[in-house]
């Protein structure tokens, strides 16, 4: 277990602890054991470190995009090009080179009969 997933399980406990519990996801771990309150604080627990690892994910995510997305403004403000804007030109630059040899080979083919 990391750190991270160690601190989800600290705060669902200690929302438990506190009281503090998410209504939705309680709500959630009752109908999993209606007629036990041991299981459905510990499938609230597992529900909670479920739900506070797919928000990190997400929240991860948009920083990293937000984080491109900016990166890009900044190359556009610039006059310079993105990595990603040279490697697509790359790869247009070589399919095209792909056809014309295609194209030469065919000439050199159809002269020759």
């Amino acid at each position: 277990m990391d750190k991270l997933e160690e601190h989800f399980y600290e705060t669902a406990a200690n929302e438990i602890a506190t009281n503090t519990m998410k209504q939705g996801v309680m709500a959630k771990a009752f109908t999993m054991a209606p007629h036990d309150e041991k299981a459905a604080f510990a499938a609230y627990i597992q529900l909670r470190v479920q739900q506070l690892t797919e928000e990190t994910a997400a929240n991860l995510a948009a920083s990293r995009q937000k984080a491109q997305e900016e990166k890009v403004k900044e190359y556009a403000k610039s006059g310079r090009r993105t990595p990603e804007q040279d490697r697509s030109d790359m790869r247009v630059g070589c399919t095209f080179m792909a056809v014309c040899g295609l194209i030469v080979l065919l000439i050199i083919i159809a002269c020759s009969k």
